[in-house]
């Protein structure tokens, strides 16, 4: 064989190869047939389907999958009776019906008489589906006899079936049922850089500029991005109700000639603008709350006449009431500038700092958004266009003071001026804007540069497990607690058992200690911190082998860690504070002044259990009452046996004995009548209990009703408490 005949083989074999690929490019494989075997449509093989074709009568809708790669899923769209974008859930709905229908009877060898029976020769309903290179016919016909569905035949084959009625459901449907009832979705309305709205004769244009919405007509300035967002998300998800006519005719019919309002929407499409057209008309006949509506030149379609609302609003609802529109993910940097002073926060990986570079400290985040919130809640009461007399009027030829947000995306930074302020009104202008603003009250504060307003409100951080010791000075008494093997101790200035609900409270709320707000750089006499009421020294150990965790990338902390909290005059949310040696002062919130504002001292004026007691000592004045256990009943002096229900009330009351406020060291107010108390309570324990007598001093009565309370002490410990009446009945009216 020559050299060129070898060649010209090679070639006839290389262009076979290639329209056998082709070929089987557009044909259905054998597994997806065999995957579809046993289905009434085995050839259906759903991502393969290009074209649907239904038939009912005179009506034809055809539908087309649009699509530039064979393996992507593509578009359905409709081709005829019209040219439309396809509701997309009902042409899933279809193609699901078609996918998993089955036939519930076979009839093979029919005759064109029983077609004709079954309705086949003239079907209700003919359908055609094209998978790969395949076209299958499906014909719908009468109803079986036997009520079970309906007579079907697919393709031109001898044989029928018997199909559920969904199947001609599925297919029993008009053009208008599968057109997108949402014909402004492909346009992407929210995407659009000018709006412009026409009702009657007042026409609004509107911009996006540097990522913000401007009002251009009738008046110049910034819009309501929310409001335009209103519009614009309205006009996107605008549903059509029902197709009027796909015919142009006679607008004026539809009150589209003149219409109630217009909308034309703008938006970049490769570079060059791309207009919509979206016109609102007269009401819909037989329909309430319905107007008519056509986009560009296609169909008349009624939907809700709300949008006949939207469109028709008025320049003044459309302008930018807030002093700044700005949401807080929108902003990466603050600064405020009065003067020659100067306060910023800037948004550092995911967090807010203060200031630039290593000397950077954490902002408060709660802080940031509050002022961002503060900002956006400043509305105008009162909007003029600008002139150089109104700005000297007004202070704003000359600001006192300027706020500036520097944006995420780039885009031109949000500024605002602060002109002239009085306690009822303050003006402003945002930034180039050629309008001036009033607003209600005094906002100097806003505009203050400083830095405390985003301070880290989060002053300690610790944990309330690895607190060690506490002293809390009030006045002129300190007291300090500790803690030893897991349990708290008054050390000073007696030493005594500490009130573990106290003291918890107290780890909790100093631990986790966030104040209100930061108020001063420095403290001045109305914050009462010359004289603070309470000062707390408090102390944290993490114990050995309790080092931060490896993954931690906080600095390392030391074992031993110690703060200075001191407390001032009430204000509102707390009182005044200030934390070591520094001189920022803050807000401390109520938690943590209730939680030092009771002394640490144990409450508990028995310790014991009442099998513990040996005898018991009752001196009220001249009346002494001294009782002994022996084989496990309580004798009196004389040897009797008390009665039983009245000691066993008097040992309950000795041993739950509690006070309800600890009044302080020292000694006890005149007023106690504790130097010549009304009862002197001894109980005295079992021999290895140390130490063996408690003593309780009982005291004046304090109040009356659910509040009386009398004074009492403990002898030997210099303090004195307030008990409730109530519980000390029993000591005081006991007889054997």
């Amino acid at each position: 064989m020559s050299k060129r005949t070898t060649i010209v083989l090679a070639g006839i074999a290389a262009a076979l190869l290639a329209f056998i690929l082709i070929f089987e490019q557009g044909s259905l494989t054998s597994s997806e047939l065999d995957e579809r075997r046993g289905r009434l449509l085995a050839a259906f093989v759903r991502p393969r389907v290009t074209e649907l074709e239904i038939k009912r009568g005179d009506q034809r809708v055809a539908l087309r999958r649009e699509r530039q790669e064979e393996e992507e899923l593509g578009e359905w769209k409709m081709t005829s009776p019209v040219e439309s974008a396809v509701d997309q859930d009902a042409v899933d709905a279809l193609l699901g019906s078609l996918e998993w229908a089955d036939a519930r009877r076979t009839l093979t060898d029919v005759s064109d008489e029983d077609l004709s029976q079954f309705g086949l020769d003239t079907p209700r309903i003919e359908a055609w589906f094209t998978a790969g290179r395949q076209r299958v016919r499906i014909r719908l016909g009468a109803d079986d006899p036997q009520a079970t569905g309906l007579y079907a035949r697919v393709d031109d084959e001898r044989t029928a079936f018997v199909v559920g009625r969904d199947l001609f459901e599925a297919l029993d449907h008009d053009a208008a049922h599968f057109r997108s009832k949402q014909p402004l979705v492909g346009e992407s309305p929210t995407r659009a850089t000018r709006l412009e709205l026409t009702s009657g004769l007042d026409e609004r244009v509107l911009e996006k500029r540097e990522g913000r919405w401007w009002l251009a007509q009738p008046v110049e300035g910034l819009a309501s991005t929310p409001s335009v967002q209103e519009i614009l998300r309205a006009l996107e998800d605008l549903r059509v109700t029902r197709f009027v006519s796909d015919r142009a005719g006679d607008l004026a019919e539809y009150g589209l000639e003149d219409p109630s309002a217009i909308a034309v929407l703008v938006r970049q499409v490769e570079g060059a603008d791309r207009r919509t057209t979206v016109l609102v008309g007269a009401p819909c006949e037989d329909q309430e709350g319905e107007v008519h509506v056509r986009i560009d030149d296609g169909p008349v379609a009624c939907t809700a006449s709300a949008i006949l609302e939207l469109l028709s609003r008025n320049a003044g609802s459309l302008r930018e009431q807030r002093l700044i529109a700005s949401q807080d993910e929108d902003v990466e940097g603050i600064r405020i500038a009065r003067g020659t002073r100067s306060a910023e926060v800037r948004r550092e990986e995911e967090r807010w700092r203060l200031g630039r570079g290593d000397d950077a400290l954490d902002a408060d985040e709660e802080a940031v958004a509050d002022f961002l919130r503060a900002l956006r809640a400043a509305r105008a009461t009162e909007i003029v266009d600008a002139s150089d007399a109104l700005e000297r009027a007004h202070g704003l030829s000359a600001p006192s003071a300027t706020i500036t947000l520097e944006r995420m995306d780039g885009t031109a930074p949000e500024v605002v001026h602060l002109g002239a302020t009085g306690a009822d009104e303050s003006w402003v202008r945002r930034g180039t804007e050629p309008v001036l603003l009033r607003l209600p009250g005094d906002l100097s504060p806003l505009f203050e540069p400083a830095l405390r307003r985003f301070r880290d409100r989060q002053v300690v951080r610790e944990t309330a497990d690895e607190a060690t010791a506490f002293v809390v000075k009030r006045g002129a008494v300190e007291e300090e607690v500790t803690q030893e093997d897991g349990r708290w101790k008054v050390r000073r200035p007696v030493v005594f058992d500490a009130d573990a609900p106290a003291v918890r409270t107290l780890r909790i709320a100093f631990a986790s200690l966030r104040v209100e707000r930061f108020v001063a750089d420095r403290p001045v006499p109305e914050h009462g911190l010359a004289e603070p009421r309470f000062v707390i020294r408090a102390t944290f150990t993490t114990p050995e082998g309790g080092a931060q965790d490896a993954d931690d990338e906080s600095p390392e902390r030391p074992a031993v860690r110690s703060y200075t909290l001191e407390i001032g005059a009430a204000t509102e949310g707390g009182a005044f504070g200030k934390l070591g040696d520094g001189q920022a002062v803050f807000v401390v919130p109520q938690a943590m002044v209730d939680a030092v504002a009771p002394f640490l001292l144990a409450r508990e004026l028995s310790s014991y259990q009442a099998h513990d007691v040996e005898a018991v000592t009752i001196e009220r004045g001249s009346d002494r009452v001294r009782l002994r256990q022996r084989e496990g009943a309580f004798e009196d002096e004389s040897g009797r046996v008390a009665d039983n229900g009245r000691t066993d009330s008097l040992l309950d009351a000795l041993t739950t004995l509690r006070a309800s406020e600890t009044l302080g060291y020292g000694a006890a107010p005149a007023e106690a009548a504790l130097d010549a108390p009304r009862a002197r309570v001894t109980v005295t324990l079992a021999e290895e209990t140390t130490p063996r007598d408690r003593t309780v001093l009982i005291g004046a009565a304090r109040g009356q009703g659910d509040d009386a309370a009398v004074y009492a002490r403990l002898e030997g410990i210099d303090a004195t408490f307030l008990v409730p009446a109530a519980s000390v009945e029993p000591i005081l009216e006991y007889h054997p």
